[in-house]
């Protein structure tokens, strides 16, 4: 199951202060009926206020509820659909930040990674590639190219140096990238994202309904092991505050996550077959038997959940007007 649009859940906190209007509006509504009905009437009147009171309440809680999930975009399904793409265009979102020249995967995981576009760009014929590294910031080192020797000879010198920000903004360096390709609409587009997954800045995850209705896949490559390394720098090792080694940990859990949201794919780099891996799904990108490009795309499951919502609000309707006893 997939929800197309993750950042709409945050409208769900609405529910809690919704909520607690609930409990006031009843705690009120206990203490006016004790004034009513006096106090040898109040317990078996309390009763009947309660039930009824809870029952409107729940219809009315799960009608929004019902609403917010449609609006969220559940699908758990795809469906094939004829791509007419001609054209294959490809973003590296390269990680440059200091993390990436850690050891845990030798030499490193930046060279690792560096040689693992070389063989891609290598092995394709037909495609485009750009390139665009980021640290704190991002910028298009390489714009969408098919010059394969102007792309080596970029690579052969990117170092952590490039970008004298610090940090690392994943959300920023996917818009960027998201809005590098060459505007050809009738081309498939895939960005290709190396990274250690360590996010100190923005939300990654903003960008998934961005992807999925641009139609653009994120492939996600985990620089890195969980077990994580110490960071070289000059003779020794990149120190804390408290004048310790700091250790890098790759977050498999974030790169999986994204590519799944996108209907990508996600990689360990730490695995030996990676790079022959990558570059076949690249090169196959989904063609069917024919000849033809297919891809899916997902089927947005928001009828059953307004079907709900209006249900629970005629419920909630009639509930509320119906006379529960002589008093209700």
């Amino acid at each position: 199951m997939r929800i197309t649009n993750p950042e709409l859940l945050w409208y769900y906190i609405i529910l809690i202060p919704i909520f607690i209007v609930i409990i006031l509006f009843y705690m009120s509504g206990i203490s006016d009926l004790k004034k009513l009905t006096g106090t040898w009437r109040f317990v078996a009147v309390k009763r009947i206020y309660r039930v009824r009171y809870v029952v409107i309440s729940l219809m009315f809680l799960l009608s929004l509820l019902s609403l917010l999930i449609g609006l969220s975009g559940i699908s758990w399904q795809k469906k094939p659909k004829k791509d007419d793409s001609v054209g294959l265009e490809v973003i590296f979102l390269l990680d440059v930040s200091r993390s990436m020249l850690a050891q845990d995967i030798i030499p490193s995981r930046l060279s690792k990674s560096i040689s693992l576009m070389t063989t891609v760009i290598d092995s394709i014929d037909d495609c485009k590639f750009g390139v665009v590294v980021f640290k704190g910031e991002a910028f298009v080192s390489v714009p969408m190219t098919e010059d394969k020797l102007a792309l080596e000879s970029y690579l052969s010198s990117v170092s952590p140096n490039i970008i004298t920000s610090p940090g690392s903004n994943q959300e920023k360096a996917l818009r960027l990238a998201m809005s590098s390709f060459s505007g050809n609409s009738s081309n498939k587009r895939v960005i290709l994202m190396i990274s250690d997954g360590e996010a100190l800045e923005g939300d990654v995850f903003k960008v998934v309904g961005d992807s999925i209705n641009e139609g653009i896949p994120i492939y996600t490559i985990a620089a890195g092991t969980e077990k994580g390394s110490n960071i070289p720098i000059g003779e020794g090792y990149v120190l804390n505050k408290q004048g310790r080694e700091v250790i890098t940990k790759t977050d498999y859990s974030l790169l999986e996550n994204l590519a799944d949201l996108t209907y990508g794919k996600f990689y360990k780099l730490e695995d030996t077959q990676v790079i022959a891996q990558v570059s076949q799904e690249i090169k196959s990108m989904e063609y069917d038997s024919v000849g033809g490009r297919i891809k899916y795309i997902n089927v947005v499951q928001y009828r059953p959940f307004l079907l709900l919502a209006l249900v629970f609000l005629l419920l909630y309707i009639f509930i509320k007007e119906w006379r529960w006893s002589e008093i209700f």
